[in-house]
């Protein structure tokens, strides 16, 4: 094998390297849903309300307290009782004894108030859930803005490099007509300054693409100045988000948003907590198992146990169980109103979301074919004036229209790419 044909293979084979090492807004996901901070939190709050729903489940069962003491005395206690001519033993016979006892409570009855905190729990808990979804896919529509705004950035840059690349081509024939005489210096002087116009350009855009990169870098968890290539294929979108019809969308997107969900269970769990405060000034029956041992040889039997059946009601609090439910109950009514307000939300975004992609893809149809039409300009315009047909300003004009009409055509296929995620993120699917 030629030391070229060596070089051939080896650049073949790097290239799918290459290529593989871009990064998919799919990867990006993943990691930062499983770096991301505040979902962590939204996270470690679902787990926290799952230990309440076990600990609301907990009231049900039975509930053993143990206790022991050993008891020193400074002398052995007795009862003297010779003025009566009575001789009795002593009731401790010596100075220590030891007492423990075991405690079994069993509620039986309470009027539901375990019931409704186990409901309440749980609601929450569903409640929290339906958060930590809305969580991520919040998440994942970021990750996706910043994803491409990086690559809306770097086209840029592309454009404003081409652009300057062009106009110092386009200089350096101005320059060489001047110096035949065949131009006015004003022609060369338009264009040196349209070059120096479009390297500022071109390093603005530069530096926000750094930012862009930054921002995206900031979010996946990594450090800022980490190295970003980025692949512009768009992951797939739910078939829901695909659908064209308007009213089906909005259907879809009030069945599965799980903003309503999270409401409605949050009022759910504000109701319940509303009906175990008023439960508490019901009767409450519970039963009672009670082991002892006392360390006595008075006694005839040292162990002692007992089974009892209780019975408490509290008459009367000052109104304070009842001035707790209707805060309680308020909430809940609270939250039902929320919902109502953010159905209407829901159906604006939905709205929205469909217009954009229609506009979306009617500016891309039209922004492509401007991008023919500008460069096909500009080759005429600077034909005309090599020819000394045309002017200088028709050139430059030439080429700020083809650096627009690339710009917008990024603009319009970046924007269909969005539009089609925020739909899939007001439909509750992304």
């Amino acid at each position: 094998m030629t030391p070229r044909q060596l070089v051939i293979v080896l650049l073949c084979l790097a290239l799918p390297i290459s290529a593989a090492s871009a990064e998919t807004l799919e990867e990006a996901w993943r990691v930062a849903l499983s770096s991301d901070k505040s979902l962590q939190s939204v996270r470690s709050r679902t787990l926290a309300a799952q230990a309440t729903v076990s600990a609301a489940k907990a009231r049900r069962l039975p509930n053993i307290d143990v206790d022991a003491a050993f008891t020193q005395l400074d002398d052995t206690p007795g009862l003297d009782l010779s003025a009566l001519g009575v001789t009795l033993p002593d009731a401790v016979s010596h100075d220590n004894f030891l007492a423990a006892s075991a405690q079994l409570n069993l509620p039986l009855y309470t009027g539901g108030q375990i019931s409704n905190g186990i409901n309440a729990a749980s609601a929450a808990l569903e409640a929290n859930r339906d958060q930590e979804t809305a969580a991520i896919q919040n998440l994942k529509l970021a990750v996706a803005n910043n994803f491409v705004r990086v690559l809306r950035a770097s086209h840029a840059l592309t454009v404003a490099n081409a652009n300057v690349e062009s106009l110092q081509g386009h200089a350096r024939d101005v320059q060489n007509l001047f110096n035949k005489g065949l131009v006015p210096r004003n022609d060369l002087l338009a264009v040196q300054v349209s070059l120096a116009n479009a390297q500022q350009q071109a390093l603005q855009t530069s530096n926000g693409l750094d930012i862009a990169k930054a921002a995206y870098n900031r979010q996946l968890g990594r450090a800022l100045g980490t190295d970003v290539i980025l692949d512009e294929v768009m992951p797939p979108v739910n078939p829901l988000a695909r659908v064209d019809d308007l009213d089906e969308l909005t259907t879809t997107a009030l069945d599965t948003r799980s903003e309503l969900s999270a409401l409605i269970n949050q009022s759910s769990a504000l109701s319940y907590q509303g009906q175990a405060e008023r439960a508490s000034m019901r009767p409450k029956v519970g039963l009672n198992a009670t082991y002892r041992y006392l360390e006595n040889d008075a006694l005839d039997d040292e162990n002692l146990a007992s089974v009892a059946l209780g019975v408490s009601w509290s008459l009367y609090d000052g109104g304070l169980a009842t001035h707790r439910a209707t805060a309680l109950e308020q909430q809940a009514q609270a939250a039902r109103e929320l919902n109502e307000d953010l159905d209407s939300g829901i159906r604006l975004q939905v709205r929205s979301a469909w217009l954009s992609i229609n506009e979306a893809q009617r500016r891309l149809l039209v922004a492509e074919k401007a991008v023919k039409q500008a460069e096909q300009n500009l080759k005429v315009a600077r034909d005309r004036y090599q020819n000394g047909i045309g002017t200088n300003t028709e050139v430059l004009d030439a080429e700020a229209l083809r650096s627009v009409s690339h710009l917008n055509n990024n603009d319009a296929r970046y924007d269909a790419a969005l539009a089609r995620l925020n739909l899939a993120r007001s439909l509750g699917v992304l």
